[in-house]
């Protein structure tokens, strides 16, 4: 037996959209307008990089409320697969005596979720970067002291469908086809323990300008 401590590895895997955003200004919007009108086009994102400009994430490229994921959880080296996800805010609390939902099943709570959140300044328009992926992983690492429980571990996940600049510039605008939650950790024990995204395999990226008009509301157009 492992008295140093078990090794918990938590993968979901699928696909759907990757999307993150950059907030920019004016002059570097004129570089980004200048180059997709030129013989010479490079890649935007080599022009966001040069500029020192950071993205913040979105979504990552899983669908796993739509796209059925396939869900690994690794225990020291051992590893089983899950039927899928269920929302526990659906079941009572006699209902976590089947087996059939709380060993077969990773648990989130689609009533208690994060939402996205982020400005966009008035004195800057954002770049929406929207890639199809047809596969990715997501992985969550952690040690635990004692035997692994199934009861003990929750999916934690972030609204994309919120007021936020974020999600206007977005969910809102139609370009997240169809995802509404993003992956955010994996709770256990009452840690919070983060997702790193490895394994994209990325199909299509499109670059979008998202701007508000005359009447304050976001409208995008493809870079």
């Amino acid at each position: 037996m492992n008295t140093d401590g078990h090794k918990i590895q938590v993968t979901i895997s699928g696909y759907g959209n990757n999307t993150f955003i950059y907030n920019i200004n004016k002059d570097i919007l004129q570089l980004l307008l200048a180059n997709s009108k030129s013989k010479d086009r490079i890649n935007p994102l080599d022009i966001l990089e040069d500029s020192c400009v950071i993205s913040e994430n979105i979504c990552y490229g899983i669908n796993v409320i739509d796209n059925a994921p396939w869900i690994i959880i690794n225990i020291d080296g051992n590893s089983v697969q899950l039927d899928g996800l269920l929302d526990a805010s659906d079941f009572e609390d006699s209902d976590y005596q089947d087996k059939e939902i709380t060993e077969n099943n990773l648990l989130y709570f689609a009533d208690n979720v994060s939402n996205l959140n982020g400005d966009i300044p008035e004195s800057m328009v954002a770049v929406v970067v929207n890639e199809k992926c047809k596969g990715a992983d997501a992985i969550s690492e952690f040690e635990i002291d004692s035997l692994f429980d199934m009861n003990n571990i929750r999916l934690n996940l972030i609204d994309l469908d919120t007021s936020s600049d974020y999600s206007e510039a977005t969910y809102h605008l139609g370009l997240l086809e169809g995802m509404e939650m993003n992956l955010k950790s994996i709770s256990y024990g009452g840690k919070e323990f983060a997702f790193s995204v490895v394994n994209e395999d990325i199909v299509s990226q499109e670059i979008y300008i998202v701007q508000k008009n005359t009447d304050g509301e976001f409208t995008s157009y493809r870079l």
